[in-house]
């Protein structure tokens, strides 16, 4: 599974870098929606910004805070609020 998502984000962002997968055990697996929204933030973000944001989760920073810190250009921003409100279910 590590190797899947590290595939999937261009190996930047690992599973162990969400954030409480360093607490669960080894057959837990965090869930669908927290993988997807991962994987959808990493495909907006740059080389550089993936390795901070994995960087920061590894660290037990949240998402938000994380992403507070990168550069973000303002196209960029939109689409991860796009992203982060559809994992709320928000329209």
């Amino acid at each position: 599974m590590k190797t899947l998502l590290a595939v999937l984000l261009g190996g930047a962002l690992t599973l162990s870098a969400l954030p409480g997968a360093a607490q669960t055990s080894a057959d837990s697996k965090p869930s669908p929606e927290k993988l997807g929204m991962m994987m959808e933030i990493g495909a907006v973000l740059n080389p550089d910004q993936r390795a901070k944001l994995q960087t920061g989760l590894s660290q037990g920073q949240e998402v938000k805070d994380v992403l507070s810190t990168l550069d973000l250009s303002r196209q960029q921003k939109i689409q991860i609020l796009k992203i982060l409100k559809s994992e709320k279910g928000e329209p």
